[in-house]
């Protein structure tokens, strides 16, 4: 700016020496004020206007970035922690990267529906090229003006890719209220920033253009259904006498799968709750069973809270999943990590009784009665003695003497002969760190290391 104005004055010098013969001193003086005061209140104006954005700038990001792209923010890190989710909606956006065109995903047929959408079998054509995360993990920190064409180009390679995969759908019904839209809205946002997993059901993209009714979230496709349908069905393929952990599950299995399954359940249910978000609906139905009979949590985003210490006291009614309901959550509409650990319990109860329906032949106000008298299901036949002693402590009427998802995660380990976590945490905390911390702002962990985790992991 200051550039300009010197670069103005001989101008003003030859404006002036000719105005001096035809006007009078005080005139010029006058004439010189009405141009440089404008001038010097412009360009104070832009640099303090200049000087607000660099400094907000900075207490976002950090640093300036001039030249750079700013690091995505980690929006669920954010959030009010005496809030929850649907009063803060407006701090979650919507990232344009993960918009997918919706002419390219064809729906094919129903696969359920509930209290206020529908899931639909598509196909996505080129979706497998579509990857949102990484086009913004390396946007972030990256130069402005360099490798633009190289950005666009993977940004866009999806576009000339042909390959069709499967994907689900999620929709709201035609009869749709507006609450059941804004839920599924709720549910986009947090699938986006809660990020990447191998045990949850994972977000593909979305399309959002057009009328917001017909907004669609995709998601991975897991062609085994819900863990409580698979395990109805698996029951004449099922040995209690079987001792080895089966990789194909169309064949032979025993209690080692479903311990298995149990385990793979705590990673994902850890990961969530690392991510501040309390499932309130952890059952078998709502495990979905991807390729590799990979076991994922599903139906976490679905107008879930974040909010300080773990803890929601839901303030409307509606429809609950009472029987796998904790203590307090039906005597105080409290729901922690520790009621989600209450419901894991019951979903144990589903595992090893192949599907079975928690608390049978039992009225949901017997089902209360009997809770409050101190008094709980007994263990399924044939049910491992160590197993059943985790679901007894899943159910203890102080929420404090349960166990929280990442002892039992060890737990799990340990019955199945796993090496324990312990053993691998310093492999982890070389690798992952430091990349976690900055790609957890993408709304993604790194998935990079997993496999060798599993490998550590793995049976000895």
């Amino acid at each position: 700016m200051s550039t300009i104005l010197l670069s103005l004055i001989p101008d003003l010098n030859d404006f002036f020496s000719a105005a001096t013969h035809q006007t009078s001193p005080s005139n010029q003086k006058e004439t010189m004020l009405s141009i440089v005061v404008p001038l010097a209140v412009t360009s104070m104006i832009i640099l303090v206007a200049v000087s607000f954005v660099l400094h907000r700038r900075k207490k976002i990001y950090g640093g300036l970035y001039l030249f750079s792209y700013p690091p995505l923010p980690d929006y669920m890190a954010i959030l009010d922690d005496n809030g929850n989710i649907q009063d803060q909606l407006e701090k979650l956006p919507f990232i344009p990267e993960w918009e997918f065109p919706r002419e390219r995903i064809t729906l094919v047929s129903q696969l359920g529906s509930g209290q206020f959408g529908m899931v639909w079998l598509a196909e996505g054509i080129g979706i497998s090229a579509f990857r949102p995360r990484d086009i913004l993990r390396e946007r972030a920190g990256g130069r402005r003006f360099s490798s633009l064409f190289d950005r666009t180009a993977k940004r866009n390679s999806y576009i000339y890719c042909k390959e069709v995969t499967q994907v689900a759908v999620k929709t709201v019904k035609e009869s749709h209220g507006p609450n059941d839209l804004a839920d599924l809205q709720s549910e986009l946002k947090i699938l986006i920033h809660v990020g990447k997993n191998k045990n949850i059901v994972n977000i593909l993209g979305a399309c959002t253009k057009g009328k917001k009714s017909e907004i669609w979230v995709i998601m991975e496709y897991c062609p085994h259904g819900n863990l409580r349908e698979f395990l109805r069905n698996s029951r004449s393929r099922y040995n209690v006498d079987e001792n080895g952990l089966i990789t194909d599950l169309s064949q032979i299995f025993g209690p080692k799968n479903l311990i298995h399954f149990g385990l793979e359940i705590t990673k994902g249910m850890n990961f969530l709750i690392s991510r501040k978000v309390i499932h309130r609906d952890l059952a078998a139905r709502n495990i979905l069973i991807g390729d590799g009979y990979v076991a994922k949590v599903g139906d976490f985003g679905l107008a879930r809270d974040v909010y300080k210490y773990q803890e929601y006291i839901r303030k409307s009614t509606g429809m609950v999943p009472f029987k796998w309901m904790a203590l307090e959550s039906i005597i105080d509409s409290v729901y922690t990590e520790k009621s989600d650990v209450w419901s894991f319990g019951v979903l144990l109860w589903e595992l090893f009784t192949l599907g079975g329906t928690p608390y049978p032949g039992m009225s949901v106000n017997e089902v209360h009665q009997s809770l409050l008298e101190g008094k709980r299901m007994k263990p399924p036949n044939h049910c491992p003695q160590e197993i059943c002693n985790v679901i007894s402590r899943c159910w203890a009427k102080n929420p404090e003497e349960r166990p929280d998802f990442s002892s039992l995660n060890e737990t799990f380990s340990a019955i199945l002969g796993f090496k324990p976590i312990s053993q691998v945490s310093e492999f982890l905390d070389e690798v992952t760190n430091d990349s976690q911390n900055e790609s957890i702002r993408f709304g993604f962990i790194k998935s990079d290391v997993e496999n060798e985790i599993d490998t550590l992991l793995s049976v000895a």
